[in-house]
């Protein structure tokens, strides 16, 4: 989930089919009919243009949401989680610990970056470093997307998601799990008043939000302090955004399932 100039656009789909919805004001969406053939897992937006990656290592590129090129992929029976840009460059996290990662911030040329790790979920920059998260608690972090370095988590919980602002970098994952950083490098568990599974955490207009499986999502103003919202019903969530003209946050998951707040 993403928003930019095009407005906000969701993600998604099979193993066999790519689903691409936006929207202008949060409300009313529109199917794209490009379709990549793979099932589309994540989606950034940054340098004017929208990054989407998917399964057999599939990477498009939108200027406006409506419109996508194809400049990876397919490739291997591998797939990507997420995406992120930063330090000139974007960073796409994978399955069996390998990152994909753009030349220059044109997007358009890609090379493999193996952790030797499992799976790689979430994928932020902030602070002038990445910091991508994985199963078994796993965090890893660098300064130019290219040489990275493991640092230490504290948990062994598998981390889903990660989102930086207010200097802060948020992680979050199974089992109510939170860990905060100012630098990246050293990590500290915070306290929740649930233990949801999370699978998604955003940053915008001075508030994380985080999400996942249940009735509830998590907010806070810090990424210390955390408190509960109740939803309508019980959904499970899989990507947050902030959309910044708008003042709108929105939710997707499951099922076709779009929150508006």
């Amino acid at each position: 989930m993403a928003f930019g100039s095009g407005g906000f656009v969701a993600v998604g789909g099979s193993p066999s089919q790519s689903l691409i919805l936006t929207s202008m004001d949060g409300s009313s969406w529109t199917r794209r009919p490009f379709d990549a053939g793979v099932q589309l897992t994540g989606i950034a937006y940054a340098e004017g243009k929208y990054v989407a990656v998917g399964f057999d290592n599939v990477v498009l590129l939108s200027s406006d949401g409506a419109s996508w090129q194809k400049v990876h992929g397919p490739q291997g029976v591998s797939y990507l989680n997420g995406v992120a840009f930063g330090s000139g460059r974007w960073v796409a996290t994978g399955a069996f610990g390998y990152l994909l990662v753009s030349q220059d911030a044109s997007a358009q040329g890609w090379q493999a970056v193996n952790l030797n790790a499992n799976e790689l979920t979430g994928v932020a920059y902030g602070g002038g470093r990445f910091v991508v998260v994985g199963q078994l608690g796993r965090i890893f972090t660098s300064t130019d997307g290219l040489v990275w370095q493991e640092v230490p988590s504290g948990t062994s919980q598998n981390l889903e998601g990660v989102a930086y602002g207010e200097g802060v970098f948020v992680a979050v994952g199974a089992q109510g799990t939170v860990l905060t950083s100012r630098d990246g490098l050293s990590w500290t568990p915070q306290s929740l008043p649930s233990s949801l599974n999370l699978a998604a955490v955003a940053y915008g207009n001075g508030t994380f939000y985080a999400a996942g499986s249940g009735n509830k999502v998590l907010v806070s103003q810090d990424g210390l302090s955390w408190r509960e919202e109740t939803l309508p019903g019980y959904y499970i969530l899989t990507g947050l955004a902030y959309g910044q003209t708008l003042g709108r946050w929105v939710a997707v998951g499951f099922s076709g399932t779009i929150l508006r707040r």
